[in-house]
């Protein structure tokens, strides 16, 4: 059980430092009610409503929890 919570908490540390990264390169950009954010490699651009908490990555479509993209997103609404 402990090893499993240890996880998990990695796995939320890593997704809050990635949103982070995301922030401090400037790829986050609000749209309205709704925030953009670009991958980190600049090929794709994910939709985040903060509003719902979702967003329109794989990672948030597969777990149905905050990723890094809603972390940026939440950075950057607080920084502004």
């Amino acid at each position: 059980m402990l090893k499993e919570k240890d996880t998990v908490e990695r796995g939320l540390v890593q997704r809050v430092e990635r949103g982070w990264i995301l922030h401090n390169l400037g790829k986050v950009l609000r749209d309205g009610p709704l925030y953009l954010v670009e991958s980190s490699k600049g090929k794709t651009v994910y939709v985040v409503d903060l509003d719902r908490d979702t967003c329109t990555c794989k990672d948030w479509r597969r777990r149905r929890d905050t990723c890094k993209h809603i972390f940026s997103a939440v950075i950057f609404n607080a920084k502004s």
